[in-house]
């Protein structure tokens, strides 16, 4: 990979002159430590995203093991509106991931 990134360095060299190696060095400065930052980011979110999506895999795992409590006491109402803010708070994460994942994308691409 280093070695395809010279040949780059090199062909754009031929082309554009010195100015090349103010672009490879604006990448390497500036797109890595931000590909860095935006990978951690990424870790952090899915790893809240997995704990809201355990957190409602288990409430409704409960409901659904207490389904004669609830159907006797008339809760599934509550019950269904506790079940839509946890999944609320899942999609909230999920598109906080998704977010950091198209800008990871985009760096990706950019460089």
């Amino acid at each position: 990979n280093a070695v395809l990134a010279v040949a780059v360095v090199i062909f754009l060299y031929m082309e554009v002159g010195p100015a090349a190696f103010a672009g490879w060095s604006f990448m390497v400065v500036i797109g890595g430590p931000c590909q860095y930052i935006v990978g951690k980011k990424i870790v952090s979110a899915t790893r809240k995203y997995l704990g809201a999506s355990d957190v409602r895999v288990k409430f409704i795992t409960e409901l659904i093991q207490g389904i004669r409590v609830t159907k006797m006491y008339s809760w599934e109402y509550p019950l269904m509106d506790k079940v839509g803010i946890y999944r609320d708070e899942e999609a909230k994460r999920l598109m906080i991931r998704v977010k950091y994942m198209a800008l990871m994308t985009m760096m990706n691409i950019a460089t």
